[in-house]
């Protein structure tokens, strides 16, 4: 029985990969979380708030203010 944990990364570990169709869901899930929200758009460019997710995320870049602006 293979986990689901066991395909992640480790911890400490810095390489994770997202795929592009996770990417795009990601991107997705973000720029609706904004959407729904009424966050304003400009905080996805927010050097802070981009850093958090990276770091959360290693190997995923939020979507930028202009990148949202596709989905909307």
């Amino acid at each position: 029985m293979t986990s689901v944990a066991s395909d992640r990364p480790q911890p400490g570990s810095s390489a994770v990969e997202t795929t592009p169709e996770e990417k795009h869901q990601l991107d997705l899930d973000w720029t609706r979380v904004f959407k729904e929200c009424k966050i304003p758009t400009e905080c996805a460019d927010n050097l802070s708030f981009r850093k958090a997710i990276r770091e959360t995320r290693p190997g995923y870049e939020l979507p930028t203010k202009e990148e949202m602006g596709k989905y909307f």
